[in-house]
């Protein structure tokens, strides 16, 4: 999992739930809901207190999440981490930067497109790509999924365009949470993280 830095004064955490864009809650499989999974909500409870308590508390933060093969849990540990951290108050946005396989409009049951390809593409404006996800009774998170299949993500995800953007989201919110594909299979992760895209 690797650190950098993110923030949305205009699109904070707060979303009214007259707004279009604001989506039910989520599903109960998604762990950290009262599902009887404990365990794993103290391991996701101990997580975020360790990140909103840690030397760049002050500071806004950008998480890339990835894993070396497929199927092991990166996307679990992303959702449950931006919804642990939105539970806490923070303004999290959850990106879904696997434009190749990502999954996170379907774990959160809303709609694929538009998203991150379609905002870097010039296709769509981020507001209106974006997605909000009551966590509680104030609370909420925000969601930008995967959007269009592009022809060349790597290419996409180390643009201008995408270096803009994520610059741009530190301003916007406390946390970004940037699920990845597998890093040891494509490229997408290390042009995410590498130093000065975000």
């Amino acid at each position: 999992m690797g650190l950098g830095s993110a923030g949305d004064r205009a699109h904070g955490r707060r979303v009214g739930r007259a707004d279009p864009r604001v989506q039910p809650a989520a599903p109960a499989s998604v762990i950290g809901r009262n599902n009887g999974r404990r365990t794993l909500v103290e391991a996701f409870n101990l997580l975020g207190t360790h990140i909103a308590l840690g030397p760049w508390r002050d500071t806004t933060k950008l998480f890339t999440v990835t894993s070396p093969l497929p199927a092991e849990g990166k996307t679990t540990v992303a959702a449950n981490l931006a919804l642990t951290l939105a539970r806490r108050g923070a303004r999290v946005l959850l990106v879904d930067a696997d434009l190749r396989r990502g999954t996170i409009a379907r774990v959160f049951g809303i709609a694929r497109e538009p998203g991150l390809s379609d905002v870097l593409l010039g296709t769509a404006e981020f507001q209106k790509a974006t997605h909000s996800i009551p966590v509680n009774e104030t609370e909420y998170l925000h969601l930008l999924t995967r959007g269009r299949a592009c022809h060349d993500p790597v290419y996409l995800l180390g643009s201008a365009p995408a270096h803009a953007l994520f610059r741009s989201l530190r301003d916007q919110y406390d946390s970004i949470i940037v699920d990845t594909p597998p890093v040891n299979v494509v490229a997408d992760a290390s042009v995410i993280g590498a130093p000065g895209q975000a």
